[in-house]
């Protein structure tokens, strides 16, 4: 399996996420203005697994959706008359993107979060009141 490069995955980056980028007003270039640290961050997570192109495309599409994420948050999603306008669409989409991208980082070997879990918690107040038994 050939080897991927970070010139291969700024092109799979300017082509998968063209409309995406357009939207966030992001120009999909390696620029720091543009993706560039996105892809620092994929290429420094893929490491030395140049040929794992599962990881590759996924890291690049997390990343990547992660910085047009963070430039669609930093735009108001209400005019002056506070009617929520299409952008927060968008923005969730990009966020189910993501956790798509996640979940597959993950299976090519490459997690790029930890995954988060609420659990039950059993919380015993009964010290706060008194029991049955003292109240008669």
């Amino acid at each position: 399996m050939a080897a991927i490069t970070r010139g291969d995955m700024q092109d799979y980056a300017e082509v998968q996420h063209a409309e995406l980028g357009a939207e966030a007003g992001i120009a999909l270039t390696d620029t720091t203005a543009g993706i560039g640290l996105a892809l620092d961050q994929a290429v420094a997570k893929l490491g030395d697994d140049t040929s794992n192109l599962d990881a590759a495309y996924g890291l690049t599409d997390y990343y990547v959706l992660q910085r047009v994420w963070y430039a669609l948050a930093a735009r108001v999603d209400f005019d002056a008359t506070a009617v929520q306008r299409g952008r927060s669409q968008v923005f969730n989409q990009v966020y189910l993107l993501m956790a798509d991208a996640q979940k597959r980082c993950a299976a090519a070997g490459h997690a790029v979060a930890a995954e988060r879990r609420v659990d039950l918690v059993e919380y015993n107040a009964d010290y706060l009141e008194p029991t049955l038994e003292e109240w008669v």
